[in-house]
C-alpha cells in the first residue's frame, strides 16, 4: 500500500462545493460552492479600475476594427484608381483617388495621381488648384516618381500658356467662321503640344465645319487616345457620326459621354440631338429639358437643341 496516497477523508467529493469541498453545496449554479463560500465570494466584486480597463480595452478594439474597415476600403479604391489610370480611364481614375481623400485628405500620392486625373480629363482649374496645394508643401519630391509625375503636368500647363497667344488668334478665326484658317493654326498647336485639349477640340470641330469628317475624326481617336473616357472627346466624336450617318454608333458614343459628364451642356446637347437622329423624340425632348438652368457654351447651346426638335432642321445644314 501506498503510505503517500489521500486517505479517504482528504481525497475530494465528486459532488461537493468546489472550494471547501461541503456536501452541502447550493444545486443550479455552473460552479458548485456551498451557501458560506459563494457569500464569501460575492463580498470580493471587480475592482472599478479593473472594470474601466475592460471597457477601454473594448472601445479601443471596436475603434481599431473601424479604423481598419477605412484603411482597407482606402487600399482597395486606391489600387483601382491606378488601374483605371493605368488603362487610361481618367474619369473612373479621378472618382477613385477622391474617394480615397475623403478618407484619409493628407493622402499625397492620390493628390498627385488626382492632378494627373483632372489634367488628362480636361478639367485644367481643379489640375491647377491641386498643384498649387502641392508647392505649398512640396514633400512629394522626396518620392521621385510623385515629383516625375507632378512635373509632367506642370510642363504640360506651361506649354498650353506659351500656346495662348495663337489659340486666341484661331478662335478668333473660329468664331469669325473662317474655319480653315483656325483649322490652319489648331493644327500647328496640336502639332507642337499634343495635350492641348481645347486646341484639339477647336480643331476636331473646324475640320467638321470644313466637312472634313475623316480629319475630324481621326483627331477626336487621338484625343480619346490620351483618356478614353474624355467626355468632350466622346460627345466631338458622336457629332462627328451623326454626319456620317452613323447614327446608332454615334448614340452609343452620347450616352456613355453623358454618363460620364451628366451636368454639361455639351453631352446633354449631343445626347439630344443622337436620340433625335435615332428617331426618339421623347428622349431629345427629355435632354433638352435637363439643360434648363446650365451654363450653355459656344458650340451646342440649348436653343439649336431646340430647333432641331421642334423645326425638325437637320443637323447636317447647321
Amino acid at each position: 500500500m501506498n503510505e503517500n496516497a489521500p486517505t479517504e477523508e482528504e481525497q475530494d467529493i465528486p459532488d461537493a462545493c468546489f472550494q471547501c469541498n461541503s456536501p452541502d453545496y447550493e444545486p443550479g449554479y455552473p460552479v458548485k460552492l456551498c451557501k458560506t463560500c459563494r457569500k464569501r465570494f460575492s463580498r470580493y466584486p471587480l475592482k472599478k479600475n479593473i472594470l474601466l480597463g475592460a471597457i477601454g480595452l473594448g472601445i479601443l478594439f471596436a475603434l481599431s476594427v473601424y479604423k481598419f474597415k477605412d484603411q482597407f476600403k482606402a487600399a482597395i479604391t486606391f489600387e483601382k484608381g491606378l488601374d483605371f489610370a493605368d488603362n487610361r480611364e481618367f474619369i473612373s481614375a479621378r472618382a477613385a483617388f477622391y474617394q480615397v481623400l475623403h478618407l484619409y485628405p493628407a493622402h499625397e500620392k492620390s493628390k498627385v495621381h488626382l492632378l494627373r486625373a483632372y489634367y488628362f480629363n480636361g478639367e485644367l482649374e481643379q489640375a491647377i488648384a491641386i498643384l498649387n496645394e502641392l508647392d505649398k508643401k512640396p514633400t512629394y519630391k522626396m518620392n521621385p516618381d510623385l515629383e516625375e509625375e507632378v512635373e509632367s503636368v506642370r510642363e504640360m500647363w506651361l506649354k498650353d500658356n506659351k500656346q495662348h497667344q495663337e489659340f486666341s488668334k484661331g478662335t478668333g478665326y473660329f468664331m469669325d467662321n473662317r474655319f480653315r484658317e483656325a483649322d490652319s493654326i489648331f493644327t500647328k498647336i496640336v502639332h507642337e503640344n499634343p495635350t492641348n485639349w481645347w486646341a484639339s477640340q477647336f480643331l476636331s470641330i473646324s475640320l467638321r465645319q470644313e466637312k472634313k469628317y475623316t480629319e475630324a475624326l481621326a483627331e477626336c481617336n487621338r484625343r480619346l487616345s490620351y483618356n478614353h473616357e474624355q467626355p468632350s472627346a466622346l460627345a466631338e466624336k458622336a457629332i462627328v457620326l451623326l454626319m456620317l450617318k452613323k447614327d446608332k454608333e454615334a448614340l452609343a458614343l452620347a450616352e456613355q459621354a453623358n454618363k460620364l459628364s451628366p451636368l454639361s451642356s455639351t453631352t446633354l446637347f449631343t445626347l439630344g440631338v443622337a436620340r433625335y437622329c435615332n428617331n426618339d423624340i421623347t428622349g431629345a425632348k427629355e435632354a433638352l429639358s435637363q439643360m434648363d438652368g446650365l451654363g450653355t457654351d459656344s458650340f451646342h447651346p440649348a436653343d439649336s437643341l431646340n430647333r432641331i426638335i421642334t423645326q425638325h432642321i437637320n443637323l447636317r445644314n447647321l
